[in-house]
């Protein structure tokens, strides 16, 4: 075993063991050396030692200053891929959301249109059912009119007949009855006994007799009737 009691450059009493890496470049076991040092060997070999392991150190620094750097570029980048992800996601859902609310729409406007045509239908086809049903109306109260006017006219027709059949026996009774006289015989005498043996209005006989003169039965001179 070495002893470590003598400097192993000058073999002067060491003063102690040393580490020829410094700790914070990180060294592993297999780069690392140890030494058995003098003050003054140890003087020495710290200021030869000191350019290179200043380099180390600078190196050790840019090394770390690129590895933040990178981490920080790596960081950055995610962060900015995280931005873009997340800005494409907000994207889709703004045009999922556009699409959704541009079909409602669409439906909207179909339901609205095939209600619009419904409505329409509903309300043309009762104004030609009702139109229907007033032509209807006004053919049939057209043919009840018709019948109306040909029931009264044949009513009329009917009650015309029956009122000149009525006048034309009556005609006959008071022609024949005052024919069964004596002429000449006084107008006014000769229509009032026709109304009390008749029953008709003294008027009415009045108007047969003046018929009766018309058509040449009887003639009237002086207010008295007498024979053509």
């Amino acid at each position: 075993m070495r002893q470590l009691r003598n400097c192993d450059f000058c073999g002067d009493d060491a003063v102690g063991t040393f580490e020829v890496i410094p700790p914070e470049l990180e060294p592993t076991d297999d780069e690392q050396r140890r030494v058995a040092l003098c003050g003054n060997c140890r003087k020495q070999l710290q200021l030869l030692l000191e350019p290179l392991v200043a380099r180390l150190r600078a190196e050790s620094e840019d090394g770390s200053n690129r590895r933040r750097d990178d981490s920080g570029t790596s960081t950055t980048a995610e962060r900015n891929a995280g931005r873009d992800e997340k800005r494409k996601r907000q994207t889709a859902t703004r045009r999922h959301d556009r699409s959704q609310s541009g079909t409602a729409t669409d439906g909207t406007g179909a339901n609205a249109d095939r209600t619009a045509a419904s409505d329409d239908e509903v309300s043309v086809a009762p104004s030609a059912t009702t139109k229907a049903a007033s032509d209807e109306t006004r053919a049939e109260s057209g043919r009840k009119s018709a019948d109306g006017c040909g029931s009264d006219t044949g009513t009329n027709g009917e009650a015309a007949d029956s009122s000149r059949e009525r006048a034309s026996r009556a005609y006959v009774k008071v022609v024949q009855f005052l024919n069964s006289r004596e002429f000449p015989m006084k107008r006014r005498e000769a229509e009032s006994f026709v109304a009390e043996a008749y029953g008709v209005d003294r008027d009415a006989v009045a108007t047969i007799v003046d018929h009766a003169i018309e058509t040449g039965e009887f003639e009237q001179k002086r207010g008295k009737l007498r024979k053509p």
